[in-house]
């Protein structure tokens, strides 16, 4: 429908016989806004390749803890045997999506539907795991288990101050950079050998 006509001036619009003006149909999506999700930030993916093919459990193994004393001398040396207890991570939870188009209107079609659609199951799917898992947290502080984050962003410390995490590591991204370089220096100057493990210290954020 085009703009107001007074009677018996030609109607060229597309609803008109003559069709001169044309409809437009836009080869862009509105874009569509999704709610944030935090769990990227707040967590890892550190084991997810030791189950994508098998298996419904991982025990992941921790350090244990040796206990420093002070010594004086001549005295007695007692030594500490040290247990450290696994955690135990269970895979019993799984979503899924599924869609079809038909061949002539995917052909037929000027927008990729099939790839639209997929960004935003992604996105969906993002949101309902958010979702789920935050909603274990919140219930966690009715049982007794302690979530922990990494990376110290904002997110990350507003929900330790809000009691949904028990703590959040901050890593020292200066350092790591500067080491980065520096050991990249010593591979191509062969200066001195890049030692196969560097410890660096980080801050434990609990309030």
């Amino acid at each position: 429908m085009g703009l107001a006509r007074v009677s018996g001036h030609p109607d060229y619009s597309a609803s008109g016989a003559s069709k001169f003006i044309p409809e437009i149909w836009s080869g862009k999506l509105l874009v569509k806004f999704y709610d944030a999700t935090v769990l990227p930030q707040i967590s890892n993916t550190d084991y997810e390749g030791e189950i994508k093919n098998q298996g419904d459990k991982v025990y992941i193994r921790t350090r244990g803890s040796v206990t420093i004393k002070k010594y004086f001398k001549g005295m007695k040396i007692d030594y500490e045997r040290i247990e450290s207890p696994a955690i135990e991570m269970v895979i019993d939870q799984g979503n899924y999506w599924y869609y079809g188009i038909d061949d002539v209107d995917k052909y037929q079609s000027d927008i990729e539907l099939m790839d639209q659609w997929a960004e935003d199951a992604t996105e969906q799917e993002k949101i309902v795991i958010d979702t789920e898992v935050l909603a274990a947290v919140k219930a966690s502080k009715r049982t007794g288990i302690k979530i922990t984050g990494m990376d110290a962003n904002k997110d990350a410390r507003e929900a330790v101050s809000r009691g949904e995490l028990a703590m959040t590591i901050a890593l020292p991204p200066y350092n790591i950079g500067k080491t980065g370089v520096l050991h990249a220096k010593w591979i191509k100057t062969k200066e001195q050998p890049v030692p196969p493990r560097t410890v660096m210290a980080v801050e434990f954020i609990t309030k």
